[in-house]
């Protein structure tokens, strides 16, 4: 764990996971421990911002104008959420360089709030863990290890 930052910055684990938006909510596989997660539609949103590169002030400013709830809610259950994807090692967090995105301005309707969720499946795991070049049987077919 890093120390108490003025402004830490969150950075997601390409080495490890890869994730996709679909339909406004995003699928995050971690290769490492086989679990996959669903982000809703306003924890997409958090998403691509740390993807942009925003820090975590500028991240709540931004969740902050686009939603149509109070901004201590908005920023509790955003916190909540960044502090999950930390602990499930999805995200890292670091100090912020000096060559910070500038922050967008939303400038559009409001939109319904929902709180930041995330789903954590595992009945894949056996799958997503195999290594299909390397653990197959005699037919070529993998061979998912016990």
């Amino acid at each position: 764990m890093l120390s108490i930052m003025e402004d830490p910055k969150y950075r997601i684990d390409e080495s490890r996971i890869i994730s996709e938006m679909l339909d406004g909510e995003t699928i995050i596989i971690d290769f490492k421990n086989g679990s996959y997660y669903s982000l809703n539609n306003t924890g997409s949103v958090l998403w691509e911002k740390v993807r942009e590169g925003y820090t975590k002030d500028q991240l709540l400013q931004y969740l902050k104008g686009r939603f149509d709830a109070s901004p201590d809610l908005v920023e509790k259950s955003a916190l909540t959420l960044l502090a999950q994807l930390v602990e499930l090692s999805l995200l890292v967090e670091e100090t912020a360089s000096s060559d910070l995105p500038s922050v967008e301005v939303y400038s559009g309707t409001k939109q319904e709030f929902y709180a930041f969720a995330l789903q954590q499946f595992q009945d894949m795991q056996e799958m997503l863990l195999a290594d299909p070049i390397h653990d197959v049987d005699e037919t070529g077919w993998p061979a998912l290890k016990r």
